[in-house]
């Protein structure tokens, strides 16, 4: 039997089923409809007991399941007839393993049994006594069906596995113990033998084949003994190993507590609790494989290590094993010793980590050995600034305490009135007049107009802040320099004096997403941006002679418009209300040295002034332009760096809505 099931017993009488031992009289479950009482057998040496082999009558009322007539002759290995109570058992019962009782005399048998899958576990021979020689196995199944063959040919056989259990000299005794047998044929019988500390005989048949072998016990578990191949009549040895000790210290100290994985022989997985460092296991004779430990960290929870794979071969083996815990733990305050949450984020050559920082400690696992020169700050509310300090990661962990200073405190306002919730943009000043990294070097959350970060000495720009995850671009640009022990920055934002709207093609809805630029062509160069939001867009430039443009990621928009800014106020403002035009389609190729229909044209409104580079896909480029003379002012080939401006640039007019064909353009 697979599991323990239910079975009547007569009074008198022993039966063993699936492990569990009844006896007649103490059953509480009666004989099912139309059957008589079952004996048990099957998966021990305790025979089962006879019950009634006739059928009862079915009870009115309700239809009974059909039954099917099922004959056969029972013969000893040598080919005897026999004579006892054969135990049957329906396997697939919604109810359970149920077990059934037939009387075989002169070796023939007859039973009614319904549809199902059925498990003949063996004949009892006699009833008089507890000798296992009177129970014969023959371990059979088969299917009954309406087209299932209806009589069978059975061999009863008799043990022929004599097993005998070694215990190691530090075994306490157990009420119970059991040896598996798992057949490696999936489609031949595996076994299961108990014993008790009444019944230590584990003999019975077993068919012949390779099996693998555990023994179970409580405390034990499960420990694998072998492989073992069975042909004919088998006396063995079954020993039992001793408890394995073993350690784990991590960074040289024992772990409180932990758990121990590993693949054992069987290839299957296992675990087992260390307390204070040691574990006790019978592990089997074998190499064992995959091991880990999974322990508690008080900072990053549940981490592992690796540990070597080691073998069992003789008693009395102890196991030892020594990890080191996290590269790197520490702490994180300011400087009147308040803790910080946030998080860090550290730098060496080729490798960077973000670490969170919780209540003012840190801890990382597995950090690649290096010099991080770098540390970088961030906390919740989003400024982001770096942190003096080195750590160096060798082959041992690292513990750091680390302070925040603030040597860079300023404010911000905007017309006079403070700003609130929002983050400046700092970036390394290389006297570039654009921003360079994404983000820059630092970030300053600004509070009701106060922000405070530290910075290292040197010079730095402000382009652009975010507020609501918009980006505003600062005109003009905020340069400062750091030296010294702490700056003061004040940031004033003059009241905008170039403003306006920008309104989509109906003159209705407002341009959602974009940015105005404007370039100062005169006294000198210098860029400021402003980005478009809810279609409006603000400004403050200094007097100068300036050029607007107009840049969108959804739309191909070409504006190039000059203005000037005269005692703080602009003459004429050509974005003061804009309403977006309509798409002129421009048919382009390339001919001459290099013919293409995909490149890059620059279009201009001047021949003396800038212009504007556009991607032409399939000769076909779709622009919103106004009405009046264009120039194409030259190209760029796909996959080329360079840039080719004509000598003499190509006119052509855009009237209202026209499709206009540009004539073939050649270097």
């Amino acid at each position: 039997a697979k599991k323990p099931g239910e079975v009547a017993v007569k009074d008198g009488v022993k039966a063993s089923v699936g492990g569990q031992v009844v006896s007649g009289g103490s059953a509480t479950t009666p004989p099912a409809a139309g059957g008589g009482g079952g004996g048990g057998g099957g998966g021990t040496s305790n025979p089962g007991g006879g019950g009634n082999p006739n059928p009862g009558n079915p009870g009115g009322g309700t239809q009974q399941p059909s039954t099917y007539t099922i004959t056969g002759t029972v013969k000893s290995e040598t080919g005897d007839l026999l004579d006892g109570v054969m135990i049957i058992y329906l396997l697939e019962s919604p109810e359970g393993i149920k077990a059934e009782t037939v009387s075989v005399n002169r070796g023939s048998f007859s039973i009614s049994l319904k549809e199902g899958k059925y498990l003949i576990s063996g004949v009892l021979t006699s009833l008089e006594n507890d000798d296992p020689s009177s129970y014969k196995w023959i371990d059979e199944t088969f299917q009954v069906t309406a087209s299932s063959n209806k009589r069978l040919a059975l061999t009863a056989f008799k043990e022929n596995f004599f097993p005998t259990i070694l215990f190691p000299s530090d075994w306490i005794e157990e009420e119970e113990y059991a040896l598996f047998l798992k057949n490696f044929d999936e489609e031949g019988p595996s076994y299961a033998l108990l014993a008790t500390k009444d019944k230590e005989d584990l003999s019975r048949y077993i068919k012949d084949g390779t099996y693998r072998l555990t023994f179970i016990s409580a405390r034990a578990g499960e420990v694998f003994i072998g492989d073992i191949e069975f042909e004919g009549i088998t006396n063995l040895f079954v020993r039992v190993p001793q408890l394995t000790k073993g350690y784990v210290r991590v960074d040289g100290k024992m772990l409180d507590e932990a758990v121990l994985m590993y693949t054992d022989p069987k290839e299957d997985i296992k675990t087992v609790s260390i307390i204070n460092g040691e574990f006790a296991v019978r592990f089997g004779y074998g190499t064992y494989t995959d091991v880990k430990v999974y322990f508690q960290h008080p900072i990053l929870g549940e981490i592992s290590r690796d540990l070597d794979d080691f073998s069992i071969i003789n008693d009395g083996r102890e196991l030892t094993f020594d990890v080191t815990g996290v590269k790197l733990q520490g702490s994180l305050v300011n400087e009147k010793g308040e803790k910080l949450n946030g998080k860090l984020e550290i730098f060496s050559m080729g490798n960077m980590r973000t670490i969170p920082v919780s209540n003012g400690v840190f801890a990382v696992d597995q950090l690649p050995e290096g010099v991080y020169s770098a540390i970088r700050y961030t906390d919740d509310k989003g400024s982001r600034y770096p942190i003096e300090g080195i750590i160096t990661i060798g082959d041992r962990p690292e513990t750091v305490e680390l302070i925040q200073k603030l040597n860079v405190k300023g404010t911000f306002t905007k017309g006079g009135l403070p700003m609130d919730n929002l983050r400046l943009i700092i970036q390394e000043d290389y006297d570039y007049p654009m921003p360079l990294p994404v983000g820059g070097v630092a970030q300053a959350y600004v509070d009701n107009g106060n922000f405070a970060i530290y910075l290292p000495e040197g010079d730095y720009v402000i382009y652009d802040y975010v507020i609501n995850d918009l980006e505003v671009q600062l005109s003009p640009p905020v340069r400062f320099k750091v030296e010294g022990e702490s700056i003061h920055l004040p940031i004033e934002l003059p009241a905008p004096n170039v403003t306006g709207k920008i309104y989509d093609m109906d003159g209705v809805s407002p341009l959602m997403f974009g940015s105005v630029h404007t370039y100062r062509l005169y006294p000198e160069f210098v860029p400021y941006r402003s980005s478009i939001v809810n279609g409006g867009y603000e400004l403050y430039l200094p007097d100068g002679e300036y050029e607007l443009s107009i840049e969108s990621q959804q739309k191909n928009i070409f504006f190039m418009k000059p203005l000037k800014v005269i005692h703080g106020q602009p003459e004429s403002n050509p974005l003061t209300n804009w309403t977006l035009p309509p798409l002129v389609d421009l048919n382009l190729a390339l001919t001459g040295a290099v013919q293409s229909t995909n490149f890059r044209v620059s279009i201009g409104s001047n021949v003396n002034g800038g212009a504007y580079y556009y991607d032409v896909k399939d000769g076909k480029l779709s622009l919103h332009m106004e009405p009046g003379l264009y120039y194409i002012m030259g190209y760029q080939l796909e996959n080329s760096l360079y840039s080719v401006r004509l000598t003499n640039p190509i006119p052509f007019q855009v009237p209202s809505g026209a499709t206009i064909t540009i004539p073939t353009v050649q270097q």
